[in-house]
């Protein structure tokens, strides 16, 4: 039987999702597999809305071109990995390729993002995705969310963030997202590239 510890990229690449490198890694397949992959296991009203949408719906609150740049990214420890639902997480541990010891399903997260930022030449700011700025943007997205693309909550979620006052009106087609994705990239980038010159 042969060993299959791999999967392939939208780019054709081989990619070891349980010890990502660099040369696995490409834009391409993270602008597409984000606008693939859906919010919420895909428990919303409306079919379709996508990581890459709630990426760039995010990136457009914060304040500069590179806290932009990093929420945007800030999902891609999914490109290669399942995305688990958040209650799951904190239970599963995998054993990385050349170790005997477990790891949790966070630190593989945390590795991929790491991975995926060197990739992109962007290591200096893979911290701001662990923000507090971050984190109450991802948090005020999650509430918009629920209440824009979600049915009625049977259970109070216990967060306290409020929404954003702007409505989400439509989920956009997964080559929508791809390209804005990819057009919002190039235009992050860019701002961040001139601010540090």
């Amino acid at each position: 039987m042969i060993s299959r510890d791999w999967i392939q990229s939208y780019s054709g690449k081989v990619v070891t999702p349980l010890d990502l490198r660099v040369e696995q890694v490409s834009l391409p397949d993270i602008s597409h597999a984000l606008a693939q992959k859906v919010r919420f296991t895909g428990h919303l009203r409306e079919m379709g809305y996508s990581v890459a949408q709630h990426c760039a719906m995010g990136a457009c609150e914060c304040p500069t071109a590179v806290q932009k740049l990093a929420f945007l990214l800030h999902e891609v420890s999914e490109v290669y990995l399942p995305d688990v639902a958040t209650p799951l997480k904190r239970h599963i541990k995998v054993r990385v390729s050349g170790s005997r010891r477990l790891i949790s399903w966070r630190e593989l997260e945390a590795r991929h993002a790491d991975v995926v930022f060197a990739a992109l030449g962007l290591s200096e700011i893979r911290p701001l995705i662990d923000s507090e700025e971050a984190r109450e943007i991802d948090l005020r997205m999650l509430m918009t969310e629920r209440r824009d693309l979600m049915g009625v909550s049977p259970a109070p979620w216990g967060i306290a963030t409020r929404p954003f006052q702007w409505r989400i009106h439509r989920v956009w087609a997964p080559a929508y997202a791809e390209h804005d994705f990819n057009a919002l990239y190039d235009l992050y980038l860019r701002g961040y590239r001139a601010s540090v010159r």
